[in-house]
């Protein structure tokens, strides 16, 4: 897998961070585009309008989250019935039609409030015991999340069980600062 930067949108601006809109499939022509407008549209809620300030005696690190065959029952919830993956993508698909492969749902619109949703399932990994913690006398909180776009070209993702060759994953840029 190679894991691009997905296009900056506009990463702690105002203006462009307040004009969120519903992702459609069919408004793009290929997967990977509709894929980019996702990450753009998860970093304008993940970053905020402002930049967070360090304070003096604090570090950084990062950390990465990958989404790759990630359910998540609230966003199930939000599409009815069965399982949608929405952090997973085929490149190789050129239909803009929600799809089925291995019993699970692909390739389907975003709306905001879903979006919501993904952006509250992927700021809950920050905080999951698994993640990179703290020196002790150190608080960690995030300074930003970057999503990336991961993809590998060589499976052809037509049926079961490569389903899908591209997928969303989350960069972590924390802070830790001294109590």
């Amino acid at each position: 897998m190679v894991c691009d930067e997905s296009p900056s949108c506009c990463n702690f601006n105002a203006s462009c961070c307040s004009s969120r809109q519903n992702l459609v499939r069919s408004s793009y022509s290929t997967s990977r585009a509709y894929v980019d407008a996702i990450a753009c549209e998860l970093e304008k809620v993940l970053q905020g309008c402002i930049e967070p300030q360090y304070q003096l005696g604090c570090f950084e690190d990062k950390f990465c989250f990958g989404m790759k065959n990630i359910t998540n029952g609230n966003i199930n919830a939000a599409y009815g019935t069965g399982t949608t993956l929405v952090f997973d993508y085929c490149t190789h698909n050129t239909s803009v039609n929600p799809y089925f492969c291995g019993g699970n749902r692909y390739n389907v619109d975003i709306p905001i409030s879903v979006q919501n949703l993904m952006a509250s399932f992927i700021r809950d990994q920050f905080n999951d015991p698994n993640a990179p913690q703290c020196p002790s006398g150190y608080t960690r909180s995030i300074h930003k999340i970057n999503i990336r776009v991961c993809h590998d070209e060589s499976i052809n993702c037509v049926e079961f069980p490569d389903c899908s060759n591209m997928f969303l994953s989350a960069e972590f840029t924390y802070k830790c600062c001294p109590q």
